[in-house]
Parts: C-alpha cells; sequence; structure tokens
C-alpha cells in the first residue's frame, strides 16, 4: 500500500526550453492577451535534477475513500526542496495501489492534495548555477522558504478512457511576488 519511484530530469532552462513561445501560442488559440515579461527570463543552463517520491495510503474505505500521504525529495540544477502533504479522495474509484483489475470499469471521483514546500534553491527565480548571465533574478533573501499548494480536481474514467478537471494554487514564491491559481483539462487513454 505505497510506492516509491525516483526520476532523473534533464533538459534546459531559459530561451532554449520555449516556454516563451509555447506560452504566446496558447494564449492567441485561446483569444487571451500576449503574456509579457518573457524577456526578463533567466539565460540559459543546463537542467539535472533528481527526485525521490512516495506515497503510502493511510485510510482506505473500500473504494469510497482514501486519504494518502505524499513526500517529494529533489535535489539538482533545476530546484531544491521537500514537499509534504495529504490526498484525499471520494467517489467511485480502483485503489492505484491495488493489484488487481477494478471490478467497476466506470470511475467518478474528486480529489484535494494540500502540500507544504521547504524550498532550497529555485533556478527560475535565482538563475542557473552556470550560466550567471541573466537579465534578471533574485537573490536568495528575496525567496519564500515555505510555500503552500493546494491541487484539487474531479476525475472520470470508462475502461481505458480518463478525462479529468483540475485546478491548482500556489502561495507567493518571493517576498515580493503573488500567489498562482492554474487549471485544466486532461483527456487520455491508459496503456
Amino acid at each position: 500500500r505505497q510506492w516509491l519511484s525516483a526520476v532523473l530530469s534533464t533538459g534546459m532552462v531559459g530561451p532554449a526550453a520555449f516556454a516563451g513561445r509555447m506560452q504566446a501560442t496558447i494564449h492567441r488559440w485561446s483569444g487571451d492577451r500576449k503574456p509579457s515579461g518573457w524577456q526578463y527570463q533567466i539565460g540559459n543552463d543546463v537542467v539535472l535534477n533528481y527526485e525521490l517520491y512516495h506515497e503510502k495510503e493511510l485510510l482506505n474505505i473500500r473504494g469510497a475513500a482514501m486519504l494518502t500521504s505524499n513526500l517529494l525529495l529533489r535535489a539538482g540544477t533545476l530546484s531544491d526542496k521537500i514537499q509534504g502533504g495529504l490526498t484525499l479522495t471520494a467517489g467511485r474509484f480502483a485503489s492505484p495501489f491495488a493489484n488487481r483489475t477494478p471490478r467497476h470499469r466506470t470511475q467518478l471521483y474528486a480529489y484535494v492534495q494540500p502540500l507544504a514546500n521547504l524550498i532550497g534553491y529555485d533556478a527560475t527565480l535565482q538563475g542557473g548555477l552556470f550560466n550567471q548571465n541573466n537579465p534578471y533574478t533574485l537573490p536568495a533573501s528575496a525567496l519564500n522558504r515555505v510555500t503552500f499548494q493546494a491541487n484539487y480536481g474531479v476525475v472520470g474514467r470508462i475502461g481505458k478512457f480518463y478525462a479529468e478537471y483540475y485546478r491548482s494554487y500556489l502561495s507567493a514564491e518571493f517576498k515580493t511576488g503573488r500567489s498562482h491559481r492554474w487549471g485544466g483539462v486532461k483527456v487520455g487513454v491508459s496503456f
């Protein structure tokens, strides 16, 4: 009734990651105003991060409600942080910890996931470790070392197909910053 996973992430941060172009395209497609501020993003730098994630089932009421604990440890050139929290799931669902195929092919459930983050380093705010040529970065003293994140949503599954509506909130990551909210829709097929 628990998972342990490890992830090694590699890539780039800065203009080479194409995030500015991607956001501008999404805003254009959705009819939203053109995003500004990309000229101030940090310079190109290497991303090499290692992450351990642990999830443990604390309570399961026969596929109607489940409570799990979440712990994440991350270290590398992009960010160093510890994240901990809980996930409460309610509705009709199959436990992800079960070794058997679910009896019901149709699932509909909601979840809420409050998380606390302890931040050590964040290249997206402080600049990369190797390239110090950045138009604007924040000093370490400007970061909020503790942040709060809340994720919640609704998931529907029919056989191998699923759809999810989700929302997220993140408290201010630096002292003069603001909180962030985002969300979206996921549609997919499980293999």
